[in-house]
C-alpha cells in the first residue's frame, strides 16, 4: 500500500494520539530533567496528596477537561499549561504526518513514509522540549545532540524525500550548523567583544537541524529564527513582559523540597504556586540608584532572550512547508 491510499481521518487520528502522548512525556522531561530527577520513576502522582495518577486520568488533553483542571483526590489545581503542551505536540505530529503522507512521501510505501514521519517528529519533539527548557531555565541540554542520529541513519537507509536529505547533505548540514554558528557567533564574537554572542547550546540545536534539513535548513532557521526572535523581543519590551527565565542561578540553588511545592512532577500533577512561595525569578531584581547607592524595587534586569526556541520554531516552519514556498519564490 502506498501512502496516498491511507484514509485522511486515520492519518490525523493516529498522528494526534501519537503526538499528544509524547507531549505528555515532554511535560515530564521539562520538569524533571533540570532537577536531575528520573523521567521514568516514580510514576505520575499529585505533588500535594502524593496519590498516583490513574491511567484513565492520564489521557493527554482530555483528562484535564473531564477532571476540570483539578486532581481527582485532593482537588489541587492542574495548570492548563500541561494539556496545552500535549495539544501542541499532537497538532505538530498531525502536521508532520500530513506533510509526509500527503506530500513528500505520498507515492512511497506506507511503511517508508511512516519511518520518515517518525524520524521527523523525533526531531520536532527534541526541538520542542529544548525550547520549553530554554524558556524556563535559559539552558539547552546536551542530550539534544542524540536526536541528530535518527535523520542521519534514515538518510543512509531510506530514500530521501524533500526536505529530508541524503547522508552527505545531512552531514554537511550538521557541520555547517555547528561549526558555522560556533566560529561566527560564539568564538568570533568573543574575540571581538570579549564574550560569546550566543550559547554553545544554540550550536547544538543547529547541528540537529542541519542533520535533518541540510545547509539550506540551517540558513533558514538561523535567519528566520533571528527575525522572529527580534519581533518577539520587541513585543515583549512594548508590553512590559519578559521572554525566558531570569536569575536562573538562584532557581538552581533552591532546595528540591521547595521546588516540589511550586512545580508539578509531570503533566498531571501541578498545583499552581501561591504568591507567597514564588521563587526569586518571580520577583523583579532591585535597581541600584547611581546617586544614593540604594536599591529600587521597581527595576528589572535586562532580558536575556533564549534563542533556541526561535531556531526550533523556524526549523519546524521549514520542515512543514517553508522550503516549498522559498523554492517557488526563488524560481526564475
Amino acid at each position: 500500500m502506498v501512502s496516498i491510499e491511507l484514509p485522511s481521518w486515520f492519518i490525523a487520528v493516529f498522528a494526534f494520539a501519537f503526538g499528544s502522548a509524547w507531549g505528555s512525556f515532554a511535560n515530564v522531561v521539562v520538569y524533571r530533567w533540570p532537577l536531575e530527577l528520573s523521567v521514568a520513576h516514580p510514576p505520575s502522582h499529585c505533588p500535594l496528596c502524593k496519590h498516583p495518577i490513574r491511567a484513565y486520568d492520564n489521557v493527554p488533553v482530555f483528562a484535564w477537561l473531564w477532571l476540570r483542571g483539578k486532581c481527582r483526590d485532593c482537588h489541587a489545581k492542574i495548570s492548563p499549561r500541561y494539556p496545552l503542551i500535549e495539544l501542541l505536540f499532537g497538532l505538530a505530529a498531525v502536521a508532520v504526518a500530513w506533510r509526509t503522507f500527503r506530500g513528500d512521501g505520498a507515492m512511497m510505501a506506507a511503511w517508508a513514509s511512516l519511518a520518515h514521519a517518525i524520524v521527523r517528529f523525533s526531531v520536532v519533539f527534541a526541538l520542542g522540549v529544548v525550547a520549553l527548557i530554554d524558556l524556563e531555565r535559559t539552558e539547552v541540554p546536551n542530550w539534544v545532540l542524540l536526536f541528530a542520529v535518527a535523520p542521519l541513519i534514515a538518510a543512509g537507509v531510506l530514500p530521501p524525500i524533500a526536505p529530508s536529505v541524503d547522508l552527505v547533505t545531512g552531514l554537511a548540514g550538521a557541520g555547517v550548523g555547528y561549526f558555522g554558528l560556533r566560529l561566527l557567533f560564539i568564538d568570533g564574537v568573543k574575540l571581538l567583544i570579549g564574550r560569546p554572542g550566543m550559547g554553545l547550546g544554540d550550536a547544538h540545536v543547529l547541528l540537529v537541524v542541519g542533520a535533518l534539513l541540510g545547509p539550506s535548513g540551517v540558513l533558514f532557521s538561523l535567519g528566520a529564527g533571528a527575525v522572529q526572535g527580534v519581533i518577539a523581543a520587541a513585543i515583549a519590551a512594548a508590553t512590559g513582559r519578559r521572554i525566558g527565565a531570569d536569575d536562573v542561578d538562584d532557581v538552581e540553588d533552591e532546595d528540591d523540597d521547595e521546588l516540589d511545592d511550586q512545580h508539578p512532577t509531570d503533566e498531571s500533577e501541578p498545583e499552581e504556586a501561591p504568591v507567597e512561595t514564588q521563587t526569586p525569578t518571580d520577583a523583579a531584581p532591585p535597581e541600584t540608584d547611581s546617586a544614593s547607592g540604594e536599591h529600587s524595587p521597581d527595576a528589572r534586569s535586562p532580558m536575556k532572550l533564549p534563542f533556541a526556541p526561535f531556531l526550533g520554531l523556524a526549523a519546524v516552519e521549514y520542515l512543514l512547508g517553508a522550503d516549498v514556498i522559498l523554492a517557488r519564490w526563488l524560481e526564475p
